[in-house]
């Protein structure tokens, strides 16, 4: 059985053991990642601001504080939390949008943030509001209801953002 390492790399180790055994590395692997965002703060008032000029007073803000999870192939899972809980964060960090502050991560056995053409061509992220979707049809329906609205009038053709069913393909930009 060939298997790789965290790090696309073939891991002999791994690959020496028998092939009915269950290991199975971790498609997302995340130990101790964290984001910080460090804004300027100020206070309100003439003085302050005049103060903010020569010393401005920094904030950490932690938009994601340690998480550590492993996914298996296969699994699928749900993020759910609050506004501000690190959601969306999270995620753009797993998808190489966005460098974690401290932590390691790979996904399908790279490291996001190197944007590496073979990672880029395995993910899709799509990011959005549940409002863009209409609740009562299709998602594919609402999609190209999208497609209409954003490109009236000779703008993108309707094969350029619609999935082929029969064959399983999807149709990429043009």
């Amino acid at each position: 059985m060939l298997m790789l390492n965290r790090s696309g790399r073939k891991d002999e180790a791994l690959s020496s053991l028998p092939d009915n055994s269950n290991v199975a590395l971790p498609v997302v692997h995340i130990k101790d990642l964290r984001k910080v965002y460090v804004v300027s703060h100020q206070e309100t008032g003439a003085r302050a601001t005049m103060q903010s000029l020569v010393r401005r007073r920094k904030l950490e803000i932690a938009a994601v504080d340690g998480i550590s999870f492993d996914l298996a192939p296969g699994e699928i899972v749900g993020f759910l939390g609050p506004n501000g809980a690190g959601k969306t964060t999270t995620l753009k960090m797993l998808s190489g949008l966005l460098h974690p502050t401290s932590g390691e991560a790979t996904v399908l056995g790279y490291v996001p943030w190197k944007r590496e053409k073979s990672f880029l061509k395995q993910i899709t992220l799509v990011m959005g509001q549940r409002n863009q979707l209409v609740w009562n049809i299709p998602a594919l329906s609402s999609f190209e209801l999208n497609r209409v609205i954003s490109y009236p009038a000779g703008g993108l053709p309707p094969h350029a953002c619609r999935a082929d069913r029969a064959s399983g393909t999807r149709t990429s930009f043009t």
